[in-house]
């Protein structure tokens, strides 16, 4: 909310201005993601404040069948005091598409 008002008030509504400020704030946020944000503003603005993303934004999940399948695998690993590591996840997931 703070990059859009500063865009709006000191940018003269051109986002990519905003990018060196912000920089010196030590945001690291780009220019696209500032153009993004200043294009869906409205929508941003309109959103309550305790919200921290849009409806419909963010990563999809893409197999949620499996993603349950496999937190279940994890959770009764680590409840046999197992490690479950990245490696032995990554393997799991591909075992389960095999």
């Amino acid at each position: 909310m703070e990059a859009i008002i500063w865009i709006r008030v000191h940018g003269g509504g051109v986002a990519s201005c905003a990018e060196g400020h912000f920089r010196a704030k030590e945001w690291r946020v780009s220019a696209a993601k500032l153009c993004k944000w200043w294009r869906n503003r409205d929508a941003i603005e309109d959103t309550p404040g305790h919200r921290k993303r849009l409806d419909g934004t963010g990563r999809k999940t893409l197999l949620v069948h499996v993603e349950g399948i496999l937190f279940d695998l994890v959770i009764e690993r680590r409840s046999r005091k197992e490690k479950a590591t990245r490696e032995w996840i990554k393997d799991t997931t591909m075992a389960l598409f095999d």
